[in-house]
């Protein structure tokens, strides 16, 4: 599977691989923003530097977050933050929040892996 980061999106990671990682996404589409902050921020350049599912789950797997990640990619599908290339997969819905931050579930996991 080949997950794709809209053309309409710009971001920008920083602090990767701390507990303070943060991403900033602006849809520029829709004109809405995201933070991303610790695994969920690592994850997204994960992802946006593959685009390939199964390197980035082989690298959640690593951070004990492969139960995770699917649950994770759904959201951001659903957000229109990224686009599934296969057409047997894809999930497409309209993006549904104004503004958001999206850690998703992973600060406790966070927490664990960076202390």
């Amino acid at each position: 599977m080949i997950l794709k980061i809209p053309k309409w999106l710009a971001f920008q990671t920083y602090l990767f691989g701390t507990k303070d990682s943060k991403t900033f996404i602006s849809n520029e589409r829709i004109h809405e923003y995201v933070l991303l902050e610790g695994l969920s921020s690592d994850l997204w350049k994960i992802i946006a530097d593959t685009e390939d599912y199964n390197k980035v789950k082989k690298w959640a797997k690593t951070k004990g977050l492969d139960s995770e990640l699917d649950s994770f990619i759904e959201e951001l599908q659903a957000q229109d933050l990224i686009l599934d290339e296969n057409p047997q997969t894809a999930i497409r819905n309209s993006a549904s929040a104004l503004c958001c931050t999206a850690s998703l579930g992973l600060e406790e996991k966070a927490r664990q892996n960076y202390v």
